[in-house]
């Protein structure tokens, strides 16, 4: 049996091409003396192998799909083409996507056979080498097994007798007749899979707390459903899949050397099924619905339910909150806490979620239908929200459930409780203390590590107020307060409060750093509380601020052969720096600290900080200081463009080379 870790195929893979290379030596002593014209053959086999090697990088260059040459509204054009294309049909979405699997197969076979020829050639030793790759590459493709079911904590079937009588009857309407497991896992959600030699079925202690026996069963039906709709096919290909994505584990570059004849069809492959699991899940989620929609008024209630919970997770951090680790330890009943804060929140929310569900608009890229429309596919109209009580057929199980959840829980978190909770509580109290007893002053810094510092402790009134006072007073200097809209603009978002949107773009517009997590927001907004006008400006501006972060990013990256000098920048400013580092290097963690300066084209700079940790230093004293010092370049009251590297070796070679670049040495 074979191991089913990555690692261990890829070994096994390599061992086999050895084994099979060296057979191949041995008969090519015995053939080629009787056969010469076979070593003529595989001369001309190495050559096609070489060549198709060429002629794959050739295509992979030109492909549309590679996104290298493309802008971002052109990588998004062919995005939203593949999208349209899946949406029309999941069907010929799903035959085309077995074209591109199968190219795959085929050009396994062909780099095999040149491989295995390859190895009669003239010159053996070159034919041994390529046949060795050519054949490891195929082997490691060619693995058709599956994962065995290792996901979250499984339980022992005998403690739930009811509930696994009722996965085994969903499993059977829907066709599915292997045997299943079940796993609790993190999260809120519930997710299903084909693993080895069974059915691994993952549900969540808050979908376990919130759901009705009638909602689960209908819950259970719609995962079972998606494993009837994945044929033997369709889940090779999934597993293909997987092994690409993975195979780059033990050795990037070896895996790089080995994918070199595929490298095109790869990629045509797994961007296709990218399209098909990402953008065309919206499609398989709503027959899945269907076909659980034994019940459809449970259904319905179910996916309201998972609607209002996800909304009740989204506003806990919207407002003042406790968080979790004001507490001395790990609290041993966290989900039952937490689910009774669901149930009494909906009793004063459930009219407001209800309406903001009706108005809810549909992502471009959303993998699930929204729940309005997942709702009225099924024809239901109206429905009750009801949670489980000691009426419910599966209450002993459900809470014999929850409490193993919790142990679960507990056992994970609770010795690491105490570290997390001073970095996340303990520190961010200290930082507020200090901030309050020099007069809560608003600097030129932009106030980065107090913000955070309140947003961890829950003081979400505090950090707005703030945000807000540094905006009004570096009106005038908007670099500075990046953090701050930012901030600002994300928790309004949450709340449903569209100045959040102006907040954000203007962050965007003074800071990169805000692009990625900023349009996220808004687009997210926009959708979740229903707005449309909004969200048709933030389509036409969304590709600009993306293509502004990719041009940037090129920018920001530090290559040898760039135009680099030494900082050139006035005293006073390079003092700043360095005494900023000087102080908060206590532990001595930073060996030294570099500044060279890059030149994209005349008038326009990048000043690359790069700091060289100590050798026997301490991992976590070099990234606190690593990351103050991105807040404070981050809101420089220059407004520079500076860019951090501090866990780079190429980027530290590149710095030694530039003389008097060294600014800082630690104990100088």
């Amino acid at each position: 049996m074979i191991n089913r870790n990555e690692k261990s195929r890829f070994f096994v893979s390599m061992g086999i091409a050895v084994v099979a290379v060296v057979m191949l030596l041995i008969l090519r002593l015995t053939l080629v003396a009787r056969f010469d014209v076979l070593m003529y053959i595989g001369d001309a086999a190495a050559v096609l192998l070489v060549l198709t090697c060429i002629l794959s990088e050739i295509a992979l260059s030109h492909s549309p799909l590679n996104g290298k040459n493309l802008s971002v509204q052109e990588k998004h054009d062919v995005v939203m083409q593949a999208q349209e294309r899946i949406r029309e049909s999941e069907d010929s979405a799903r035959k085309q996507l077995y074209r591109r699997h199968d190219a795959l197969t085929w050009q396994m076979v062909l780099v095999g056979a040149l491989g295995i020829l390859s190895v009669l050639g003239h010159v053996w030793i070159v034919g041994a080498v390529l046949g060795f790759i050519a054949l490891t590459m195929v082997l490691q493709l060619s693995f058709d097994d599956l994962e065995e079911f290792n996901v979250g904590y499984v339980v022992e079937s005998g403690n739930y007798p009811k509930l696994m009588q009722l996965i085994r009857t969903c499993a059977d309407r829907n066709g599915v007749r292997e045997p299943v497991k079940l796993a609790i896992i993190a999260g809120d959600n519930a997710a299903i899979g084909r693993y080895h030699n069974c059915i691994g079925l993952m549900i969540s202690a808050p979908i376990m707390s919130m759901m009705t026996a009638s909602e689960l069963t209908q819950m259970l039906n719609h995962e079972f459903a998606h494993v009837a709709q994945d044929d033997k096919r369709i889940q090779a290909v999934i597993t293909r899949a997987r092994h690409l994505d993975e195979m780059w584990t033990p050795n990037e570059k070896v895996a790089f050397l080995l994918s070199l004849p595929f490298r095109h069809v790869m990629l045509e492959f797994m961007m296709e099924y990218q399209f098909w699991r990402q953008l065309g899940n919206e499609v398989i989620e709503r027959h899945a619905d269907q076909a659980a929609a034994e019940d459809a008024q449970a259904m319905a209630s179910t996916l309201a339910k998972l609607y209002m919970h996800a909304e009740f997770q989204a506003e806990k951090s919207a407002y003042d909150y406790v968080p979790l680790y004001a507490q001395q330890e790990f609290p041993r009943h966290y989900f039952t806490d937490l689910m009774q804060e669901f149930r009494e929140k909906t009793k004063e929310r459930e009219s407001a979620w209800r309406e903001r569900m009706a108005s809810e608009i549909q992502s471009r890229s959303a993998t699930h239908p929204v729940a309005r429309e997942r709702i009225k596919a099924l024809g239901v109209k109206a429905f009750t929200i009801q949670f489980p009580d000691e009426t419910d057929p599966l209450h002993k199980e459900r809470l014999r459930y929850i409490a193993e959840a919790e142990k679960m829980l507990w056992d994970e978190a609770h010795e690491s409780f105490k570290e997390e909770r001073e970095e996340l509580y303990l520190t961010p109290m200290e930082i507020i203390q200090e901030w309050e007893k020099a007069g809560r002053p608003i600097g030129e810094d932009g106030g980065a590590s107090v913000i955070s510092a309140l947003n961890k402790l829950g003081r979400i009134e505090e950090k707005l107020a703030l945000c807000r006072s540094l905006i009004e007073t570096y009106a005038e200097t908007p670099w500075v307060i990046g953090v701050a809209l930012f901030h600002a603009g994300i928790t309004l978002c949450e709340r449903g409060d569209k100045e959040g949107l102006t907040l954000l773009y203007q962050a965007m517009d003074v800071n990169h750093n805000a692009i990625d997590d900023g349009i996220e927001a808004v687009g997210s907004a926009c959708c979740r509380f229903g707005w449309p006008d909004e969200l048709e400006v933030y389509r036409a501006r969304v590709n600009e601020y993306l293509q502004r972060k990719e041009d940037h990013d090129d920018d920001c990256t530090l290559n040898a052969n760039d135009t680099l000098s030494a900082n050139e920048m006035p005293e006073d400013v390079l003092a700043g720096i360095v005494d900023f580092i000087r102080s908060h290097n206590a532990n001595h963690a930073v060996e030294a600290a570099y500044i060279v300066r890059k030149t994209i084209t005349p008038g326009n700079y990048v000043y690359f900080v790069i700091l060289d940790d100590k050798a026997e230093g301490n991992a976590e004293d070099f990234q606190d200081v690593a990351e103050q010092l991105f807040d404070f370049l981050d809101a420089h009251p220059t407004g520079w463009q500076f860019a951090l590297e501090y866990d780079s070796l190429p980027a530290l070679d590149i710095a030694r080379k530039v003389p008097g670049s060294e600014v800082y040495r630690d104990g100088d």
